[in-house]
């Protein structure tokens, strides 16, 4: 019988062995390539030691020279190899024989010995002795022609953004801006740079980009242009500094302002117009198209809203107080109009461009008292005309003093910096206390840090602070000045604490019993309300222009004194690690309880320190050595928190500057009727005026 073969499986046709299958071989791959990266994990370990040995020992030695390379760069550009003073030799030939000369030299010392720093301070002395004065002259000449070249490309550069973004006034161009036909324009010189970039931050913060900034000089233009800022040129021919509300210098820059809304109108854009001093906190486009009818809408002094929270146009003659050139709305067909209001404020420098937009509108006018959306005609019965809500488009009294947006509990579109005291730095200051203003990181994070405190009113002089009289005589301001001198003592205390201490003064809220105006009233504007005593904003009672605000002679005033508004560490860019690494200040009375003597630096009780009360300014400063570090210093309070300076020269320096610091309140109905706020008002004095005081009381004038 024939042996038979082994027997061997058939497999079905498509079927494959186990080592065929994918699985298998994706894992074999993966196996590799596991094994591979270990190894070159392995060789990296080993291996980079070992060639940074070798490199270090050997191929450092041999490397070219980057110093020789540029040499022989430059002998190339001389036309022919540098002859120095010794023999005639190349300057390249001359630093290779020194390069050798330290070589040998170095071998002489045992170069395996050297470290690679100490071989590399070798090379360097040697290129130190290459470096003859005509090689450093060429160097130095090509460098400059680099720094030329590049200095030509970056203008290159900046020339084409300036030209994309400084817009030549054409229909096409202003077209392309304008969105569904309206167009956001406001205007300003360098002078107020700051305003004009916290206004574009608050469009663009709404996704609004259809606006421009007109440039009332060359370097507002150059500036807005470079930062891709869409603006033009008005070339005004005004000045670069403050305008100065009233001045022949404002009312020219109102003349610029209104030849722009024609310039626009003709150019077929619905102009929003807006001075830089407003900032736009909705976009008021949707409610203009609710009344695509109007001609011309614009905002009014107006003190009380005739249609509370509702948004739709004021009543009017209700709401007839003066209207407010600066939040307006004009339409084509307005044109007419405002080219006569060009040309009746051209003919006469005296006239107020907003005295004579109110004389035009109002010209022959027509009450329409059932219209719904509350329009009235103006010019003659040619314009429709409306107010806009006073709580939404509001003025500085509306929005910073009687707060009605919060009484309200809406959301207004725009605030107007009107209604203010102490200029263009009250005006800033207003915007910061309602955390409007765009500031820049030197103000968030000043040098040596803050210092706060905690203001304790007593209660009687929060009740009796309000009008005393109702009527606009001196006795009725008393309880008003009670309760605000007891702060302006406060204020003191903490503004010598600050001087010592080198910190910026975080100011507490101030609660005033009075409003303040232009015109004698007995506790609040005629025609507004709202409830006193009230917290006022800051340019009520300190003069921000030309007291904080004015540089002074520190020999004859002392150190300059910087402030933050109260609702500083309120605000969103406000360091948290300010807030949570802040030391509180326990001002403690001796013999009452733990109060340590001031004769050693004070100890860090978790994140309070004790300090006595009624101490002198270089005992404080000891005491608080401890604590110098800290980003804030919140005292718990000032009564006592400050005693006096060690050096009277320092007190008189500081009385002089404390002297100017306080603005006015204004008005009994008197000639003078307003009434200086006085630091000092608590000892006997002598003030800025020349007036001595033994007690101070409520004084008009000078």
């Amino acid at each position: 019988m024939a042996p038979q073969k082994p027997h061997r499986r058939m497999m079905p046709a498509g079927a494959s062995t186990v080592h065929d299958s994918p699985i298998y071989k994706h894992s074999a791959v993966y196996f590799v390539g596991f094994l591979a990266a270990l190894f070159i994990l392995a060789l990296y370990t080993v291996g980079k030691p070992l060639y940074w040995r070798f490199y270090a020992e050997v191929l450092h030695r041999y490397e070219p020279d980057p110093a020789l390379a540029l040499i022989q760069e430059i002998e190339q550009d001389l036309g022919g190899p540098h002859q120095s003073g010794a023999g005639g030799a190349s300057l390249a030939q001359s630093a290779a024989h020194q390069q050798s000369a330290s070589a040998n030299s170095s071998q002489q010392v045992d170069l395996s010995k050297l470290s690679l720093e100490q071989l590399e301070r070798l090379k360097e002395l040697a290129r130190e002795r290459q470096w003859e004065e005509e090689w450093w002259k060429m160097y130095m000449k090509k460098e400059a022609e680099r720094k030329s070249k590049l200095a030509k490309e970056h203008a290159g550069k900046e020339k084409e953004v300036i030209s994309e973004f400084n817009i030549t006034l054409t229909r096409e161009n202003v077209q392309r801006v304008a969105k569904d036909g309206y167009l956001f324009v406001t205007w300003a010189n360098h002078h107020y740079m700051d305003f004009a970039m916290s206004w574009i931050q608050h469009l663009r913060s709404q996704n609004l980009t259809n606006f421009l900034v007109g440039a009332m000089d060359e370097e507002i233009l150059m500036v807005l242009a470079k930062r891709r800022i869409p603006t033009f040129s008005m070339q005004s021919g005004l000045t670069t500094g403050d305008f100065g509300w009233g001045s022949p210098t404002f009312a020219k820059m109102g003349r610029k302002k209104i030849s722009l809304i024609a310039t626009f109108l003709k150019l077929d854009v619905q102009v929003i117009i807006s001075d830089v001093d407003v900032m736009w906190l909705r976009d008021p486009v949707p409610f203009f198209k609710r009344y695509p009818d109007a001609d011309v809408l614009t905002s009014a002094d107006h003190l009380l809203s005739t249609v509370g929270s509702r948004e739709e146009l004021e009543k009017y003659p209700e709401a007839g107080s003066a209207f407010n050139i600066g939040i307006m709305l004009f339409r084509k067909k307005s044109l007419t109009f405002v080219e006569e209001w060009i040309r009746v404020i051209e003919s006469d420098d005296k006239i107020w461009d907003q005295n004579a937009f109110n004389d035009l509108a109002r010209k022959g006018q027509q009450i329409m008292p059932d219209d719904p959306k509350h329009y009235f005609k103006g010019d003659d019965g040619k314009l429709l005309m409306g107010v806009l809500p006073l709580a939404y488009f509001a003025s500085g009294h509306v929005y910073f003093t009687q707060k009605m947006h919060e009484t309200m509990g809406i959301q207004p579109y725009a605030v107007h910096a009107t209604f203010q005291f102490s200029g263009t730095p009250g005006k800033r200051n207003r915007f910061r206390e309602a955390g409007l203003w765009l500031e820049r990181p030197e103000y968030i994070k000043p040098k040596g840090g803050f210092i706060a405190y905690e203001s304790h009113i007593p209660q009687h002089l929060m009740d009796t602070g309000g009008p005393r009289t109702n009527q606009m005589d001196i006795n009725n301001t008393v309880g008003h000045f009670d309760l605000v001198n007891y702060q302006l003592k406060e204020l003191r205390n903490a503004f010598a604490l600050a001087t010592i201490l080198n910190r910026t003064l975080i100011l507490p809220p101030f609660w005033c019993g009075l409003d303040r105006w232009w015109a004698p009233h007995a506790g609040t504007i005629p025609g507004s309300e709202f409830k006193l005593p009230f917290i006022c904003p800051a340019d009520h009672v300190l003069d921000l222009e030309n007291g904080l605000g004015r540089v002074w002679d520190e020999a004859e005033h002392g150190p300059q004194m910087d402030f933050r508004e109260y609702t500083f560490s309120n605000h969103t860019d406000f360091p948290v690690d300010f807030k949570n690494s802040a030391i509180n200040i326990i001002v403690c009375q001796k013999g009452k309880g733990y109060c340590p003597d001031a004769d050693a630096p004070g100890t860090v009780d978790v994140n309070k320190v004790f300090l006595q009360e009624n101490l002198m300014s270089e005992q404080i400063k000891m005491v608080l050595s401890s604590v110098s570090h800290a980003a804030l210093l919140k005292f718990n309070t000032m009564k006592g928190a400050f005693g006096n300076f060690t050096n009277e020269a320092d007190y008189t320096k500081f009385f002089r500057r404390m002297n100017h610091l306080g603005s006015v309140w204004c008005c009994i109905d008197a000639h003078p009727g307003h009434i200086h706020y006085d630091f000092w008002w608590d000892v006997p004095h002598t003030d800025k005026f020349g007036r001595k005081w033994q007690k101070w009381e409520p004084k008009p004038g000078p």
